[in-house]
């Protein structure tokens, strides 16, 4: 019996196929490159408002005197030097690369970068003319992202003020804008995206077309065959011609990157593919065999910067989850020794875990701090916490108190910790939250 629909469409596969085809790939490329946007604003945001809070915080440590001294008579080489000197001490506090004292009309008074002793107009001032007048009419503003030195730097500016709280000058912060680098590496990456899935698109309607091709010769067959015998046949064909395009796109990116020029960017591309993909395949063994020692690439890290950037990862989810999240990074830990991914992993999926367990709200408090020789971590959320029974298990594999969870986050978390010749602890009571302490030598 034939199947019932157009016979223009049944016997035009690749037509129908490659509308299909075009609109998931069309939409998932345009979704992409709207995350892309989204992700370059906030970012950018992100870092203009940490600026401006930064250079606000700078300008109550400003000596109002000697500024005053300073604004009024910009020749006075004395005022220059000390208020130079107070701004230096504040670099490695803001941990930014310079900071400006702005007078009226743009002119550079002090510049803890270098100092000339003459009072100059610096020509990226006047970029960010508008936000400067606006720290004037006190407010505080960002600038402009702009490259300099191979790199990109953004600034913050405040109002800096006399005793009698009068506008006089203004402060600027210097930061890097390293992140832009990365986001123009998403932007090409989603370029070779969309190239690779155009070609997927013509592989796709290849493979579908073969396969419908099949599928055609089998229907006629139906006419004079057993109808389950042709199913079965029908079956088999699907399989033979699906096998071989899979072994192709298997290869794909190993091809890429062996037919390019290492120095090209292309090869750069296909290496990160390969690399995200043996990385993916590795978590998926550490699920499979978790009890199997796993290879340690060890080098010093910072705590505090392992755990900003994870933090980064959850933000948005924590962000749209209502939750609050408190830091307090203890300063002059030293660093330790550490597979950064591995630990990453370890600290994410106690993110994850608190996330989950404040479904209601909540606020999770993020601490740091070095105990005799040991450098802690500390994760203290507000959620329902645990009863004993619960608490014992916890480390258990396969064992989960969630519908979806597959019970060995923890387990692997704890197994990598060991492998850090550290310590994974938990604390909890019901209606107490929990406490989850990750513990590292901290001597290298």
């Amino acid at each position: 019996m034939k199947i019932n629909f157009g016979d223009k469409w049944r016997r035009n596969p690749g037509l129908w196929t490659a509308l299909l085809v075009l609109v998931l790939v069309g939409g998932v490329n345009f979704i992409g490159w709207i995350f892309y946007l989204q992700v370059t604003e906030i970012v950018d945001m992100e870092q203009g408002r940490n600026l401006q809070a930064l250079a606000s915080a700078a300008s109550q440590l400003i000596n109002p005197e000697e500024m005053a001294l300073l604004s009024s008579n910009p020749s006075d080489t004395s005022a220059r030097q000390s208020i130079t000197e107070a701004t230096r001490k504040l670099l490695p506090l803001l941990h930014v690369q310079d900071i400006y004292i702005i007078g009226k009309n743009q002119v550079l008074l002090a510049q803890t970068s270098e100092d000339t002793g003459a009072v100059v107009v610096d020509p990226l001032l006047l970029v960010d003319q508008v936000e400067i007048e606006g720290a004037f009419a006190g407010a505080t503003t960002s600038g402009l992202i702009f490259p300099s030195d191979a790199t990109y730097h953004k600034r913050g500016y405040a109002p800096l003020r006399n005793s009698a709280g009068k506008i006089i000058a203004v402060i600027g912060l210097e930061a890097s804008a390293g992140y832009v680098r990365t986001i123009q590496r998403i932007r090409e990456a989603l370029v070779w995206v969309g190239m690779f899935s155009l070609g997927l698109i013509f592989l796709t309607i290849l493979l579908i077309h073969r396969v419908y091709s099949v599928f055609l010769k089998m229907e006629e067959r139906l006419l004079v065959a057993d109808k389950y015998q042709s199913l079965s046949q029908l079956s088999a064909g699907v399989a033979h011609e699906i096998k071989n395009p899979l072994g192709i796109i298997s290869g794909n990116a190993e091809l890429l990157k062996e037919e390019t020029s290492p120095d090209s960017e292309a090869y750069y591309l296909a290496g990160s593919i390969l690399e995200e993909t043996d990385r993916m395949d590795g978590i998926l063994k550490n699920f499979m065999d978790i009890a199997r020692p796993s290879r340690m690439e060890m080098e010093p890290k910072s705590l505090n910067s392992l755990v900003e950037k994870t933090l980064e990862l959850t933000r948005y989810q924590y962000e749209k989850a209502g939750l609050e999240v408190v830091k307090d990074l203890g300063e002059d830990l030293p660093p330790v020794l550490v597979d950064a991914g591995k630990l990453r992993q370890v600290i994410l999926n106690l993110l994850l875990n608190a996330k989950e367990a404040m479904a209601g709200g909540g606020r999770l408090t993020v601490k740091t701090y070095l105990r005799d020789k040991e450098v802690i971590l500390e994760m203290k959320d507000t959620g329902p916490g645990m009863d004993k029974e619960t608490l014992r298990k916890a480390f258990e594999p396969f064992f989960t108190t969630r519908k979806t969870g597959s019970g060995l986050g923890l387990a692997i978390a704890q197994r990598i910790m060991k492998d850090h010749k550290g310590k994974l602890e938990l604390e909890s009571r019901p209606g107490k939250g929990t406490l989850a302490r990750v513990i590292l030598p901290g001597s290298i």
